[in-house]
């Protein structure tokens, strides 16, 4: 998927290359018309428009990551203003004596003439031997293309540390509680330790290895949540009760990773109680390209576990499904004073 994205930027860039060069050729005002494709004029422009798009690259992948935001601004102006210079210049200097005089002439496009007004902003931003118009319009494009990747990288970036930030979260509490309940298992010589001890291993595997993906398949994602349901419950006190549903007609459906787990660990973190009868209600269902996930638990108010963290955790996966599903997710929790209720919809690819 990586490479053949690669591969459709590479021939975009290539046709948006064409496109801008072959521009020349399409606009052309009478003065054009005395001279033929191989005249001096036309190749001259041709350099110059191959100099805006060398401009371009260099400026985007070199000078402003080298200069701008490294706060070298006197370094940057000049680095511009040179190759400024260099666009104005170099096409004269090698095909000098062929501009063309500088008057307000009438375009055309396939026999269609432009309106005056029009014909006035063409006259400013093809005339021939004017390279600040071009030179200005690729100057501020590379840099919003530069500043649009920069704002979607550290998005990414944000994401991974916040993914990062998640694995390490789940970890603690679960992983000493599960141990215990092993532990408590092998004690009383139960059956169920090597399963529980199979279960616990799936888990951490997949939180160190699939979960590096962007995207994982569901059925993966759903049998970690079934591992970590299944643990819980092995220390669950008998006053609490779960309600577990999972229906999935879509397991061959991608999901990112960890996406659902912080409401999950947050309905146990603060439903389960040994001393009030509570009821954790878990529903997940997926159909067609939806998937749907509800939760609901008490407020128990389990003095063991950090509200701060809690609210951080949220944040990250609140944060996480704005930048992995935009505007196709919808969340909605209602906070009460005595329980706590998560609807999560979303479309899976």
């Amino acid at each position: 998927m990586v490479v053949q994205n690669k591969q459709i930027g590479i021939w975009v860039h290539i046709l948006a290359i064409v496109l801008f060069i072959g521009s020349r050729f399409v606009f052309k005002s009478p003065l054009d018309h005395s001279a033929t494709l191989h005249s001096l004029a036309i190749w001259r422009e041709v350099f110059r428009y191959v100099l805006l798009v060398a401009f371009f690259y260099f400026h985007y992948y070199f000078i402003i990551a080298k200069y701008y935001y490294s706060k070298q601004i006197i370094k940057y102006i000049f680095s511009v203003f040179g190759w400024f210079m260099l666009v104005t210049f170099l096409p004269n200097l090698f095909f000098q004596n062929t501009n063309p005089p500088s008057i307000n002439v009438p375009y055309h496009f396939c026999g269609y003439h432009f309106h005056p007004f029009f014909n006035t902003i063409l006259n400013l931003l093809l005339d021939t031997h004017n390279s600040y118009y071009p030179f200005i319009s690729i100057w501020f494009l590379s840099v919003v293309m530069h500043i649009t990747s920069r704002l979607k990288q550290i998005a990414s970036e944000k994401m991974e540390t916040e993914l990062a930030f998640l694995k390490a979260q789940i970890n603690p509490h679960f992983l000493f509680n599960s141990l215990n309940s092993i532990y408590s298992l092998a004690l009383s010589k139960s059956d169920k330790a090597p399963d529980a001890v199979l279960k616990l291993s799936e888990m951490m595997r997949y939180v160190t290895d699939e979960s590096k993906n962007e995207f994982v398949p569901l059925d993966k994602e759903v049998n970690y949540l079934n591992n970590y349901i299944e643990l819980q419950t092995m220390r669950m006190p008998a006053s609490t009760k779960l309600e577990y549903k999972i229906s999935i007609t879509e397991a061959h459906k991608q999901i990112a990773p960890l996406i659902l787990i912080h409401f999950i660990e947050n309905a146990f973190k603060h439903g389960l109680s040994t001393e009030v009868n509570s009821t954790i209600q878990i529903d997940i269902i997926c159909t067609d390209d939806e998937l749907s996930l509800y939760t609901a638990n008490p407020k128990l108010n389990n003095p063991k576990y950090n509200q701060g963290e809690d609210s951080i955790g949220l944040q990250n996966t609140v944060n996480r499904l704005e930048f992995m599903y935009p505007n196709k997710h919808k969340l909605t929790i209602d906070d009460t004073p005595t329980h706590y209720f998560v609807t999560l919809k979303m479309n899976l690819i």
